[in-house]
């Protein structure tokens, strides 16, 4: 059963959110504020850099899936 610890920086982010786990990071996707999905991800990396430089400035969702957990964090540009 693998733990649902990881940090992410910067916040708010410029281009480029990262994020850090000691799991590997299965899944990660982006959402606006309507719900929309405008990343997806299928990482299998401890570390997963998420370009972010060509979405609008605002509030945005992403939710992170590291074995059968989720969380799902806030993040500002």
């Amino acid at each position: 059963n693998r733990d649902l610890r990881f940090t992410y920086y910067p916040n708010p982010v410029k281009d480029v959110l990262t994020l850090e786990s000691p799991n590997a990071i299965d899944k990660i996707e982006v959402f606006n504020i309507l719900g929309q999905r405008i990343v997806a991800i299928d990482s299998q990396n401890t570390i997963q850099k998420i370009d972010l430089s060509n979405v609008q400035t605002g509030a945005y969702f992403v939710k992170v899936s590291i074995g059968n957990q989720i969380k799902i964090i806030r993040v500002i540009k």
